[in-house]
């Protein structure tokens, strides 16, 4: 079975590893600093949603594998991707909450949490109402993962300047 875009599934798997190894390295390298709780949570998320990104475009290359047909196999990594960016989403509003943030009340982080259901949902509509942009729709997901790991990266890299929960 042939399936589309897999060099785009492949392209994406690669950026999300490089959000990663950035995420890591700001994480370290500014741990110290003015905004440390904020930009941990940040850095924390970035890495997870590009670790999303990552495996929602290689679940679906190695689903492939099976033989499967192509709205099946999509319909997988749709899935999978919805749970993946569903329960981090969970996790990382308990952890935002725990310093002291709030999804509803943080602009910054709002945008951020707006952008999560808005993908989440574009996943689990690919997966209930599958139609000929099946491939597309997901890469679309897997896009917004992106963006959002970038919005968040440069958030705790340019744009938190003090933590308002400092002792």
């Amino acid at each position: 079975m042939e399936l589309a875009h897999t060099d785009v599934l492949a392209l994406i798997a690669e950026v999300s590893a490089t959000f990663v190894g950035f995420s890591l390295a700001i994480g370290l390298l500014q741990a110290n600093q003015p905004g440390a709780k904020l930009r941990k949570q940040a850095m924390h998320s970035v890495a997870e949603l590009a670790m999303i990104s990552c495996a929602g475009a290689l679940v679906v290359l190695v689903v492939q594998t099976f033989g499967l047909s192509a709205e099946t196999t999509w319909r997988v990594g749709s899935g999978c991707a919805a749970l993946f960016w569903g329960a981090t989403f969970a996790w990382a509003l308990v952890r935002y909450a725990e310093a002291g943030h709030s999804a509803l009340k943080d602009k910054r982080v709002k945008y951020a949490a707006a952008i999560s259901v808005l993908g989440i949902g574009l996943f689990i509509a690919n997966i209930t109402f599958p139609t000929q942009m099946i491939g597309a729709i997901h890469i679309v997901g897997l896009f917004l993962t992106l963006v959002l790991a970038g919005y968040l990266f440069l958030l705790s890299t340019f744009l938190i300047n003090a933590d308002e929960n400092a002792a």
